[in-house]
């Protein structure tokens, strides 16, 4: 299966990439930082990284024309709670603003499930932004049934993946 994940070089989405790739697929990601991009590639990822953003409708279409992508894991985005209470506007305006031509950009491009991350329980800006983004989807499959929408959720996540071959940089350091 052909896979994009965009924010791909975050944690869960490096962590899914890794996984996913391990598992025979074919794992592209977009994400706008490349930091664990090369632990990927050391423990054997070969898919394509693509430094874009999704508030970058160019970037992402040029992405999206490459290949033929049978899912898309969304997992870009601001995700600090605390922060988007703090920050509420830079979260509507990173996580929700760019979704709706994201989503309309992977439904013309032949993109036909999509996977969000959801947070727990989360009643916070980076939350409620999340749970709008679901209902879009929502909306959008009620009247596109060829498109499949599922979402999990996660708590707060930190460290290593199960084989200690990539994680929370300098985890060790943290807990000293």
């Amino acid at each position: 299966m052909n896979c994009l994940i965009t924010g791909g070089a975050g944690h869960i989405g490096s962590h899914l990439a890794l996984r996913l790739h391990e598992e025979g697929h074919e794992v592209d990601i977009i994400d706008t930082k490349s930091v664990v991009i090369k632990d990927l590639t050391d423990n054997g990822w070969t898919g394509e990284y693509v430094e874009a953003d999704i508030k970058n409708p160019q970037s992402v279409a040029y992405a999206l024309q490459q290949k033929k992508y049978d899912i898309c894991f969304h997992l870009a985005g601001y995700t600090i709670p605390s922060d988007s209470i703090d920050n509420p506007i830079v979260y509507y305006e990173n996580n929700l603003s760019p979704f709706p031509q994201f989503l309309s950009s992977l439904i013309f491009h032949g993109v036909r499930r999509i996977v969000t991350c959801l947070p727990q329980k989360d009643y916070t800006t980076w939350g409620k932004c999340s749970q709008t983004m679901e209902q879009i989807i929502s909306d959008v499959c009620e009247v596109t049934p060829s498109i499949n929408y599922s979402s999990f959720t996660l708590p707060e996540v930190v460290g290593n993946n199960i084989d200690g071959k990539i994680g929370d940089h300098g985890f060790d350091k943290k807990n000293k």
